[in-house]
């Protein structure tokens, strides 16, 4: 059988939980599967599960953060072929957005410093490659790997990220005001909106390709879909750079005119805290 057995439930959801069984067996086989594959890529959803299993809410604390970012960043540093910070770094990345916001919360993600798009897609190609492996579908991305405008392109600015932490909701990427705002914005009203709410400007190509990436580790699953997020990342004099996601094309990293406003096209205010190493 695919996925959990009844022993494999017991096991994961410890002894003397006995609605560990019930709740297996209410989803269903299929269910049972996915869940076997978080667990398998993700060691804190073994604690949500098992909440769950017995009706607990589930609350980051600080502990259990800095264990879901040791985590996800040893992985991407493999994959992306550069080297582990450490877990000192990392934990005193999360005190410091600690200590300047007041809390950390599940929205932190600690941020590999000095990325680019290169060690991104590098990323996401062997994530792929796994996910082939295991029979799973792949990342869409639309463009094949290496041979991306942005490799050779001199008019491109490139932007490696900084190590720190970057808050993002994930569930609230594509959400609008009642004004559709941020969508149908210019570059300099892009700018200006990510500042009202607490950013300090947009995101760049390679922050939001590195959240998308998280996401997709985390929850298999795009950031967002149908939608093109405007970076800060200039393209020659009169363009940007912007990242665009959808059922049609998939994942790509491409350019648009600073003027151009797209009902699509929105931002990501970049709430970042950095650690300065």
């Amino acid at each position: 059988m695919d996925g959990m057995s009844p022993a494999a439930s017991t096991r994961c959801f410890g002894p003397g939980l006995g609605r560990a069984h019930e709740f297996e067996i209410a989803l269903g086989e299929v269910a049972s599967s996915f869940i076997d594959r978080i667990i398998r890529r993700d060691p804190v959803a073994i604690r949500q599960m098992k909440a769950l299993a017995k009706g607990e809410p589930f609350a980051y604390d600080f502990d259990t953060l800095l264990e879901r970012e040791k985590h996800w960043l040893g992985a991407i540093c493999t994959d992306a072929g550069v080297a582990y910070p450490g877990d000192d770094l990392v934990k005193a990345a999360l005190e410091k957005m600690s200590e300047v916001k007041g809390m950390v919360t599940e929205h932190d993600r600690v941020v590999i410093g000095k990325l680019g798009l290169p060690q991104i897609f590098q990323a996401f190609y062997a994530l792929n490659d796994r996910l082939r492996t295991s029979g799973e579908e792949p990342v869409w991305l639309y463009t094949d790997p290496g041979k991306e405008f942005w490799r050779t392109d001199k008019a491109v600015e490139h932007l490696p990220t900084e190590f720190g932490v970057l808050r993002q909701d994930f569930g609230r990427v594509a959400e609008v005001d009642r004004r559709h705002q941020p969508r149908n914005l210019t570059y300099d009203q892009h700018h200006s909106w990510t500042l009202e709410r607490g950013g300090d400007g947009m995101t760049s190509a390679e922050e939001t390709s590195y959240l998308e990436l998280r996401c997709q580790l985390e929850f298999n699953r795009p950031l967002f879909s149908g939608i093109s997020i405007r970076c800060r990342n200039a393209y020659g004099s009169d363009y940007s750079l912007y990242v665009y996601s959808s059922a049609v094309l998939g994942f790509y990293v491409d350019r648009m005119a600073r003027h151009d406003a797209h009902w699509y096209c929105g931002a990501l205010a970049r709430e970042f805290v950095g650690l300065g190493v």
